[in-house]
């Protein structure tokens, strides 16, 4: 049963008047004593003393009732008020927390720049494609590794690409038609280099050469690799290219 201040103040209310109402009965049972030592007891008045006797237990008990309820109420106003109090110490400790976080600077992460590869490819004398693909690959500084395969096709990265020739430019096959040397190198660099270390780790491999798909393209059709500079292994992001 919920009792607000404002109950509380009735239920006093209601319990102050209970007594008033007791303070007439009795003196209105005072009264009848008198008239019965007086002039004598009459049935009348025994009644009327009767009635008023069980009025004034009936209101004790009424009293005794109300008294239970306000103490009650007492009781979860007083628990109420702990919860508040306990919530509003709560509070305190929170906004507190937030403040000293606020004044902890944050961790500054310096991310340290890849290392940067100088790179080397060596064309094959007399062959236009791959005089012009040297010439890109070091003009971009492209860390993919690249091998020459022949009849215009190279294996880059993890990618067999083919490349010609078109009015003076080198161009790469790309879907149904051609996408130029260098949109292509841009484009492609950086998605096909983390290609080959996911392989590599994938594949649990120390060096490029390794590869399953430089296994199968490049060793086993015989082609002569000349390494350059630089090379692939498990802990470079950055390469070199190949020949």
């Amino acid at each position: 049963m919920k009792i607000t201040k404002t109950n509380a103040q009735t239920t006093l209310k209601e319990i102050q008047s209970v007594r008033d109402q007791i303070d007439d009965i009795k003196r209105r049972l005072q009264e009848l004593a008198i008239m019965a030592s007086k002039y004598g007891s009459t049935e009348k008045v025994d009644e009327e003393l009767l009635y008023y006797r069980e009025k004034i237990v009936e209101m004790d008990d009424r009293i005794a009732k109300l008294k239970i309820e306000i103490d009650v109420s007492n009781q979860i106003n007083d628990n109420k008020r702990n919860e508040i109090r306990n919530r509003d110490e709560y509070i305190k400790r929170l906004r507190l927390m937030i403040e000293m976080r606020k004044n902890i600077p944050e961790p500054v992460v310096v991310q340290a720049p890849p290392p940067k590869v100088e790179t080397e490819y060596v064309a094959v004398v007399g062959d236009d494609v791959d005089q012009i693909m040297a010439m890109k690959i070091i003009e971009h500084n492209c860390p993919v590794p690249c091998t020459r395969l022949g009849g215009g096709f190279y294996l880059f990265g993890t990618r067999k690409i083919y490349c010609k020739i078109m009015h003076g430019k080198l161009v790469v096959r790309v879907g149904g038609g051609y996408m130029s040397i260098d949109e292509f190198l841009i484009t492609n660099s950086d998605h096909e280099m983390c290609r080959v270390q996911y392989m590599m780790e994938k594949e649990q491999v120390m060096d490029y050469e390794e590869l399953t798909v430089y296994q199968t393209l490049v060793v086993k059709a015989g082609i002569k690799i000349v390494r350059v500079k630089s090379k692939v292994t498990s802990d470079m992001k950055m390469a070199g290219t190949f020949k």
